[in-house]
């Protein structure tokens, strides 16, 4: 089973339970928390079913959205969104192409962190931001809620 299909299939059940929405819509907050502005182009890398555009509040002309499985379902109707399929650890633009990059729990999911870290460097305008989110191991309230609830229906 590749990983887009175990996403596909599993993800769902894992992200179910009231606790770990509440920790999800936590964590897109705060990594949005004082970003202001516009932004000319976007780049959002392994934006999964693209639950991080909603928590997006500055301006932007285009926004990117990006992952190894078919995004496209996920698609609103703002023609400045759009979505293409590739992995992260290269990504097909040339240096400095988008004023802000943006990466929400996909660190851990990378063969490479370092090369997929640089790659976001690259293709970061001189000046632009790289905000990116790690999956930190939660407490024991917040471990003992995911098995009692989301993680026994994914096991």
């Amino acid at each position: 089973m590749d990983i887009a299909e175990f996403y596909e299939k599993y993800y769902r059940h894992a992200t179910e339970s009231w606790i770990v929405k509440k920790n999800h819509s936590y964590s897109h907050q705060m990594l949005e928390k004082g970003v202001k502005g516009q932004f000319e182009n976007v780049i959002e890398l392994g934006a999964g079913n693209a639950e991080h555009i909603e928590f997006v509040r500055h301006d932007f002309k285009t926004y990117l959205l990006s992952d190894l499985r078919d995004g496209k379902k996920f698609l609103g109707e703002d023609q400045r969104v759009r979505f293409e399929s590739f992995n992260a650890e290269e990504i097909p633009y040339v240096e400095n192409s988008f004023q802000r990059v943006i990466s929400t729990c996909l660190i851990h999911h990378v063969t490479n962190v370092r090369g997929t870290f640089e790659e976001m460097r690259r293709v970061a305008t001189n000046g632009g931001l790289i905000s990116f989110n790690i999956a930190a191991d939660p407490g024991l309230l917040y471990r003992l809620t995911w098995s009692l609830t989301s993680g026994r229906r994914l096991r």
